[in-house]
C-alpha cells in the first residue's frame, strides 16, 4: 500500500499511522480528519523540529499495514481469532496511542496487550518470523486489556451491546465536514469512526547506546467468519502532550 504525501508528512513529524484492513478493504480516508484537527495538525509541515515516532513490525522493520489474512488454524467455532504484533519506537519516553475504527462488523472485538520478547519456541503466546528471517517469540506482559484503560472520546451514550459514534460530538462535524458551517449528516451510524485514546504510554530503552524507546503490543482481533462487512482501523502513535 502506497502512502499518500499527506500520510508521509504526518509520519515524519509527530504522528505514525498504521492502517489495518478489517476485514477486506479500505473504505474511506476520512477517519483521520478529526484527529488531525484535534491535535492541530493542519499546518503539519511547519512543525519543527519533528519528534521521531514510528510503528514497526518485530525486528524493527517498517510496517505499512497489518496482514489480516488468515488460515483455518485461526478459526475457532466460526470465529476468526487473530493475534498481530506491533512495535512503537519513539525518541520520547512518553507517547499517546490512538485507535480509530468503524463498527460495521457486529461481532468485531479487539483487545490490546503489552508484550515482552521472552518466549521460547513452542511456548510463546505469539510467534513468527521477521522480514529479516529471524524468529520472534512474544508473551503478554500481563493480562491487562489496554482498551479498558483508555477512553473512547466519542462513544454514543445510547450504545448498548453494539457500539457506535455520537453524532453530536465534534468528531462528526470535523470528519464529515461539507463546508465551514455544515457537515454531511446521512452517515450510517456504524460507518462513523470511534476514537479511542490511551495517553501517557511509556516506552523502555533496550540499549543504553540506543536513544529510542520501545513498546511491544499484541493486538487481538476477532470476528464471525460469516460476517462479510468491512471495517477500517487506524493505529496512531503521537508524542505525548505529557512528555
Amino acid at each position: 500500500m502506497k502512502q499518500s504525501r499527506r500520510t508521509r508528512a504526518i509520519k515524519q513529524a509527530v504522528l505514525s499511522v498504521l492502517v489495518i484492513f478489517a476485514a477486506f478493504s479500505l473504505a474511506t480516508g476520512l477517519t483521520l480528519a478529526w484527529l488531525m484537527n484535534r491535535y492541530r495538525l493542519s499546518s503539519i509541515g511547519k512543525i519543527h523540529p519533528p519528534t521521531y515516532i514510528s510503528i514497526l513490525a518485530p525486528g524493527d522493520t517498517e510496517m505499512q499495514a497489518i496482514d489480516l489474512s488468515y488460515d483455518k488454524s485461526e478459526v475457532h467455532d466460526g470465529r476468526v481469532e487473530l493475534k498481530r504484533p506491533i512495535v512503537i519506537r519513539s525518541e520520547s519516553e512518553k507517547y499517546d496511542l490512538c485507535i480509530a475504527h468503524t463498527t460495521n462488523i457486529s461481532g468485531l472485538e479487539m483487545k490490546l496487550y503489552e508484550a515482552v520478547a521472552d518466549g521460547r519456541e513452542g511456548d510463546a503466546y505469539l510467534a513468527g518470523i521477521t522480514e529479516k528471517g529471524t524468529p520472534y517469540y512474544w508473551n503478554k506482559a500481563n493480562e491487562t486489556d489496554l482498551f479498558k484503560e483508555g477512553t473512547y472520546l466519542n462513544l454514543s451514550p445510547e450504545a448498548g451491546d453494539r457500539t457506535f459514534a455520537d453524532k453530536s460530538h465534534s468528531a462528526h462535524s470535523e470528519t464529515f465536514r461539507l463546508s465551514e458551517n455544515a457537515a454531511y449528516d446521512k452517515v450510517q451510524k456504524f460507518a462513523e469512526p470511534l476514537y479511542w485514546v490511551k495517553s501517557g504510554c511509556t516506552g523502555v530503552k533496550r540499549d543504553p547506546d540506543d536513544g529510542n524507546y520501545y513498546t511491544n503490543y499484541i493486538l487481538e482481533i476477532t470476528w464471525n467468519e460469516t460476517d462479510k462487512e468491512t471495517d477500517i482501523l487506524y493505529v496512531i502513535a503521537q508524542t505525548s502532550s505529557n512528555s
